[in-house]
């Protein structure tokens, strides 16, 4: 019972590809977990803010659904955790569309989709990483606004108790600690 339920949690971990009419076989995807691409590999439907997962979504669609799930879906379409790749018959690969990472022949070749997919999930991984630095640099910016605003109110105190009062409430304050000794 316990291997279950540390599948589960691991297969929520991963990285997701939803698969929408493509030619793109069980035999390929299979073939992808063997290459080292582990990935959970959902149908379509199962596409939805709920499904996605943290660690990274591609969406593997056949061109003749895209406008369908851009109707559908579109703002989850655009969600930074996303990325989207076309599949297509060969005469018809050119630019890919806006909001397409990449597109690829259908049925799509097992080197093919097992580089398209490591790209979006590297790019993927970019991303998130991107964003960690972005929290990372607000806390920093809130710290060293904090900082200021304190160094201003303590240089115009002029009384020694009331300073070593501040001084000590601030610094617990940023620390976040219980109290100070």
């Amino acid at each position: 019972m316990a291997r279950k339920g540390a599948k589960a949690s691991a297969a929520a971990a991963a990285p997701r590809v939803f698969t929408w009419e493509t030619g793109a076989s069980d035999i390929s995807m299979r073939a992808l977990g063997r290459e080292g691409t582990h990935a959970v590999v959902l149908p379509g439907r199962d596409f939805t803010a709920k499904g996605l997962s943290p660690h990274g979504n591609v969406i593997l669609v056949h061109r003749r659904r895209l406008e369908v799930l851009r109707q559908r879906f579109g703002k989850l379409l655009r969600h930074p955790l996303v990325r989207v790749l076309l599949c297509a018959p060969r005469r018809e690969l050119r630019v890919p569309p806006t909001g397409v990472f990449d597109m690829l022949a259908d049925p799509p070749e097992v080197a093919d989709l097992t580089l398209s997919l490591r790209r979006a999930f590297g790019d993927l991984d970019k991303t998130r990483e991107l964003e960690a630095a972005r929290r990372h640099l607000a806390v920093r910016d809130e710290t060293i606004s904090k900082m200021l605003s304190i160094g201003s109110r303590l240089s115009q105190e002029r009384d020694i108790e009331t300073l070593l009062s501040s001084i000590l409430q601030e610094a617990i304050a940023l620390s976040f600690a219980d109290s100070g000794s």
